[in-house]
């Protein structure tokens, strides 16, 4: 039987990463490796919204080629 708990485990230990110093991009960094180890992927990136621009900021990333990043 699959373990309840571990979803919430996981979340948990989201927050725990973000809280101790706030989303700084080396948080963001540490957070999307840890869920992309879960969901066993290699490939992921995380976004903010700049409220200057509108536009998306890429805050981390990991596996993305080089030439997509520009």
């Amino acid at each position: 039987m699959p373990d309840s708990s571990a979803p919430q485990q996981f979340l948990n230990e989201v927050r725990e990463g973000l809280g101790r110093g706030g989303a700084t991009d080396g948080a963001l960094q540490a957070v999307l490796d840890k869920v992309l180890a879960r969901y066993d992927c290699t490939t992921g990136t995380i976004h903010a919204l700049d409220p200057a621009t509108g536009l998306l900021r890429l805050r981390a990333q990991r596996g993305i080629p080089g030439h997509l990043l520009e």
